[in-house]
């Protein structure tokens, strides 16, 4: 899996199920390219925060939708004038979350480990 983009795995079982990802963090001027239509997507850099407060800025119409696991059901959000609304949950480390974009776009951010 590629730094930005995400997978749902779906554990059938009850015992739970670890999966370890090892890599570089990402730093510097970072791009993800954001397609149109309905795609998985992640922050490229290990912190977490609403899409907001990690940089996501979303164009009218543009949706997120993140899976609660508690709940096994969705929160969904909409971007309305570069807002997200409602709120935003906040995205944790290493979480993925469905992102329908009604036009491609890309999501830019500067992150480096130092700051």
């Amino acid at each position: 899996v590629v730094p930005g983009e995400g997978m749902f795995i779906k554990n059938p079982s009850s015992t739970a199920l670890t999966i370890t990802f090892v890599g570089e963090v990402s730093q510097g001027a970072l791009s993800n390219p954001l397609p149109k239509g309905l795609s998985i997507r992640s922050s490229q850099v290990p912190q977490a925060g609403t899409a907001a407060e990690l940089g996501l800025v979303g164009e009218d119409g543009d949706q997120i939708y993140q899976y609660v696991a508690t709940t096994q059901k969705y929160y969904s959000s909409t971007s309305d004038l570069g807002e997200w609304l409602p709120a935003l949950k906040t995205i944790a480390v290493g979480e993925a979350f469905f992102l329908r974009k009604a036009a491609a776009g890309t999501w830019t951010r500067n992150f480096s480990v130092n700051n």
